[in-house]
């Protein structure tokens, strides 16, 4: 059990790091750089087998949407589809945190 806690331990840390990567960054080779480093972790928290985290992996997911959306505001007017592409990319990574949260700790609509 310590090997997983380690393992999820590093990567929550690869998380945080890719958040502040994005905080201070609007650079497009920043940001994918941050991409890379929030799938990789991803891959950790939900594998296909195993024992996944689903509380750290639903930050990921959140974070993977937070940057694809700062891509989708710095493509260039005449990059439309690139632009939609990754609004598409954060609609998947938010469909999929919703599939997962409680009901219960959604904000209600007023």
């Amino acid at each position: 059990m310590r090997g997983i806690r380690a393992k999820f331990i590093s990567a929550y840390i690869e998380v945080v790091h890719a958040s502040t990567m994005l905080s201070e960054s609007m650079d497009v080779g920043r940001v994918n750089d941050a991409i890379q480093l929030l799938e990789k972790s991803l891959a950790v928290f939900a594998p296909q087998n195993g024992f996944q985290h689903q509380a750290y992996a639903m930050r990921a997911r959140n974070e993977l949407a937070l940057a694809h959306l700062r891509l989708a505001t710095l493509a260039l007017p005449d990059e439309e589809d690139r632009r939609k592409r990754h609004l598409h990319k954060a609609e998947v990574y938010l469909d999929s945190i919703k599939g997962v949260a409680r009901p219960d700790a959604l904000p209600c609509p007023k």
